[in-house]
């Protein structure tokens, strides 16, 4: 504004722009301040052609007006730009620790996903027992972090931008792809490579571990457009391994260091189709198409946990930076499934296969739709839908055996987070309404699992989408509600948080521990004892032991007398004694 309202037949003002610029390129480079660059280059056009005018001493009050005009109207246009495209960056990731970071093509072995094939839709084609998943690590560190890494990955980042806007973006912003340009020139605060905070001799206790949390990303995503809520949990404490799905549900990442996966378009065409068409016989074909996918998600998901524990019993681990280490600092009780919308369903999923390998479950508005059939049956169950005031018929196009008994445990058995946004809450979308009304009535199985929603949110407010883009635009186009973004991305963490440490203080669950009524004898009243799945095979002789009513007489040979009853303190005695004894049973 100096240069062009002050006296503008002075060179110096052109001197300031040319060092304004030089500056600014300088220090920021050519596109990290493109708002002020942009309009920059025509503004000293202006100045030299007023320049070479005034030189040939032929510049007209018209011509001055013109000039005069223009340059303000570039610098209007500047500060329009930088309002309306501002540098954005993620919220502050406040914690005790720093974050470290890890990105890997993790070899697992798909084989032993599961231990036996799962009911319903059955997971689509067979896969490799052996392969690549792809996955960004964060994790707890005290090294002093200095400097920054890139938000989004450096390899094919224009690509992925590109892509995911063509996905995501309203038919009238798809070309252009320069909107999500700021995402290539964000950075997060975090460390490559640093040691892990915990095991060693810097201050924490050894025998602390870190909990496990296994992350799915939504249709349309990958692990790292979630760096808000992964990292967040990373500066708690937690091992987060935030995966990128090779399902065809990205809209590109790389299925290993040479190939690339693009986003499968069949499941979005078909439902499009299937609104037009009458039936909308597509539109099922669609569902059940995404359905497949979940499975091999949730394959992906199971073997990429699997191949993670190894991870505490090696070292050193091949694929690991030579540094780092994690052996023995993972905590193997506490592995945490954790997704958001089709991510949700893929945790559910998952957990569901192999819940003994699940502490829980955190479902970030989880995409009931895409769910395959028998998790579907499992996440409202058939006798409790039966009491429930509202229909449910299984999502689009029901399910595809309607007759299939169910299965005796469900999800509703395992502790569960399922938290909505305000919109889909709203509009009851993903069965919301179903279990809010099972929450309510105590139909939840688990008094550990939790249901709520966060007020004026909307679906991509779990993700870093809101947040990386301008405020004005996210309203515009509906990818953010009537809050600042930044501030909801801080009250979804808390939720969880607070969610995960609770676990801390209860016992296991469901599926995970079965509860089961140990009676002893008439004077000692019945008593609940939690006993975990994975002790069962211990504690069967002493539940076995127990469940039978103590006999108080005992009984001599043929033809002889019974001994005298004894007394009330005998009585007490032994089956005092008894008692003890299951007890240490159990226990061990």
């Amino acid at each position: 504004f100096y240069a062009i309202l002050s006296n503008m037949t002075q060179p110096m003002n052109l001197h300031l722009l040319l060092g304004a610029f030089i500056l600014t390129v300088s220090t920021a480079g050519l596109t990290a301040k493109w708002t002020l660059l942009f309009p920059m280059i025509p503004l000293i056009l202006l100045q030299f052609y007023r320049r070479i005018i005034e030189d040939a001493d032929a510049m007209s009050l018209e011509a001055d007006v013109v000039i005069l005009n223009l340059s303000v109207l570039l610098v209007c246009v500047s500060t329009a730009l930088c309002i309306l495209f501002p540098a954005v960056e993620l919220a502050e990731v406040k914690g005790p620790y720093n974050v470290g970071v890890i990105d890997m093509h993790l070899p697992v072995n798909f084989a032993t996903a599961y231990t036996e094939r799962p009911n319903g839709n059955g997971g689509g084609k067979k896969d490799d027992a052996d392969g690549l998943v792809t996955v960004r690590i964060l994790y707890p560190t005290k090294e002093k972090v200095v400097g920054t890494i890139p938000y989004v990955r450096p390899k094919g980042a224009k690509t992925y931008l590109a892509e995911a806007l063509k996905f995501g973006a309203p038919t009238t912003l798809k070309k252009y792809g320069w909107i999500l340009h700021s995402w290539l020139l964000t950075r997060v605060k975090a460390k490559f490579h640093a040691q892990p905070a915990f095991g060693d001799d810097d201050g924490d206790d050894n025998n602390t571990k870190m909990p496990i949390v296994i992350f799915s990303h939504g249709v349309g995503g990958v692990g790292t457009i979630y760096s808000y809520q992964t990292m967040s949990l990373a500066a708690q404490g937690y091992f987060v391994v935030a995966l990128d799905h090779a399902d065809g549900s990205a809209p590109v990442m790389w299925k290993n260091p040479q190939e690339q996966k693009f986003l499968d378009q069949r499941p979005q065409t078909l439902w499009l189709e299937g609104l037009k068409e009458k039936g909308g016989a597509k539109k099922v074909q669609g569902a059940r198409l995404t359905r497949d996918m979940t499975e091999h998600r949730a394959k992906e998901m199971l073997a990429a946990t699997l191949a993670i524990c190894k991870w505490n019993r090696s070292r050193p681990v091949p694929e690991l930076p030579e540094n780092v280490s994690f052996a023995g600092k993972l905590d193997l009780d506490k592995i945490i499934f954790m997704g958001h919308s089709h991510g949700g369903a893929t945790a559910l999923t998952a957990g569901f296969r192999r819940p003994e390998l699940t502490r829980a479950i955190v479902a970030h508005e989880p995409s009931n739709e895409r769910a395959p059939d028998d998790i579907r049956r499992s996440y409202i169950p058939r006798h409790i839908a039966k009491l429930c005031p509202y229909e449910y018929t299984g999502a689009t196009g029901g399910f595809q055996q309607p007759n299939q008994k169910p299965a005796k445990a469900t999800i509703q058995d395992m502790d569960v987070l399922v938290l909505w946004s305000h919109e889909w809450f709203a509009n009851k979308w993903g069965s919301s309404h179903i279990l809010d009304w099972m929450h309510k009535e105590g139909k939840m199985l688990t008094p550990n699992s939790e249901v709520d929603y966060i007020e004026e949110a909307h679906h991509t407010e779990f993700s870093d989408t809101s947040v990386m883009t301008p405020l004005w635009l996210g309203r515009k186009v509906g990818l953010t509600g009537k809050r600042n973004p930044l501030d909801t991305g801080r009250d979804i963490h808390q939720r969880t948080l607070q969610f995960l440490r609770r676990l801390d203080t209860v016992s296991r669950s469901g599926r995970q521990a079965s509860t089961k009524k140990v009676r002893f004898s008439t004077t000692i009243e019945t008593r609940e004892l939690c006993v975990p799945r994975r002790f069962d095979s211990v504690s069967h002789s002493a539940r076995q032991a127990s469940s039978k009513r103590v006999k108080l007489s005992t009984t001599k040979g043929a033809g002889e007398k019974r001994a005298r009853k004894p007394s009330n303190a005998v009585k007490q005695q032994k089956s005092n004694g008894r008692t003890q004894a299951v007890l240490k049973r159990l226990d061990a």
